[in-house]
């Protein structure tokens, strides 16, 4: 045995005292406690995952779920963020048309749910759906060799503002097609143009998880 294999083994059994001392509930949280523990580089953390699974030991690779459990996930604790959206921006949109315009300290409630909502929630329905925060298992390639770790990952301190800036944007855009048509940029086209948006956005981003 060469000095390579024999490290190659020494890093699969720091692996497998890992797992069963720390027990993980990620490939990705075991890749950084890996690092963080041992310094030893992601990338290689990665190639003896790889070699575990080829030998039978673990299985990392992700597995697709069924239809059915596709849509018992959507019920999952760590994807609230989608249900309030939905459920914020419905209830925004029905306050917009429902509570009328007048003197009454109540209209305050139609202005500051209007604000939120438009200036937030689609850019970050938008955000979900090219940065998700979760990163994936290790998918392999019909020859079991790692093929990439996605790391598109962004934490909510950036993308607060992200989603900001791309709700701007998203209301630039939908103002300049709202123009072209005979219902132009008034306040019923542009709420619902906002909500069908931000749900296909959001719903998007949910599946995109599974």
């Amino acid at each position: 045995m060469n000095k390579n294999q024999k490290t190659n083994e020494q890093t699969k059994q720091l692996v497998v005292d890992i797992v069963n001392n720390q027990k993980p509930q990620t490939t990705q949280q075991l890749i950084v406690l890996m690092t963080e523990k041992y310094s030893i580089p992601p990338e290689k953390v990665t190639l003896i995952l790889s070699e575990l699974e080829i030998d039978g030991l673990f299985n990392f690779t992700e597995q697709k779920p069924s239809t059915l459990n596709k849509k018992r996930h959507l019920f999952f604790q760590k994807h609230q963020w989608y249900w309030f959206t939905v459920v914020f921006s419905i209830a925004t949109t029905l306050a917009v048309f429902l509570i009328p315009a007048s003197d009454h300290p109540i209209i305050w409630l139609r202005y500051l749910l209007g604000f939120i909502f438009a200036l937030f929630f689609p850019g970050y329905s938008l955000s979900k759906l090219i940065f998700p925060n979760e990163i994936p298992k290790i998918f392999t390639t019909q020859n079991n060799t790692p093929k990439s770790i996605n790391s598109w990952k962004i934490d909510l301190v950036n993308r607060i503002p992200f989603s900001i800036g791309l709700s701007f944007a998203l209301l630039v855009a939908i103002g300049l097609i709202l123009n072209f048509t005979p219902w132009g940029i008034t306040l019923i086209p542009v709420m619902l143009s906002l909500l069908m948006l931000t749900l296909i956005l959001a719903t998007g981003a949910e599946l995109q998880c599974h």
